[in-house]
């Protein structure tokens, strides 16, 4: 894996993105510690806008299907189906 410095050298995009963020930092605009909650809650909304379907781990139903929810258990989502109230069916 490319470090990030090693990125900003060589991929044009990243290197004006960090040049601009250092640039708000320079013109006390905004502190280092703005500029990375900015940068999380930025990602935080993308992740939020980029639906996708959610998948059972137990039986790989799509769980948005009718009549379906889910629980996460350690991380992974399981449906109504594969969860009972004493833990996984599966």
């Amino acid at each position: 894996m490319m470090s990030v410095e090693d990125r900003y050298k060589t991929d044009a995009a990243f290197h004006s993105l960090v040049d601009y963020m250092v640039s708000m930092i320079e013109r006390c605009r905004f502190t280092p510690t703005e500029i990375r909650e900015a940068a999380m809650l930025a990602a935080i909304i993308s992740d939020r806008r980029n639906i996708r379907p959610r998948r059972c781990m137990g039986c790989d139903a799509v769980i948005t299907d009718v009549g379906l929810y889910y629980v996460t258990v350690m991380g992974h989502d399981y449906c109504s189906q594969c969860v009972t109230p004493a833990g996984l069916s599966r």
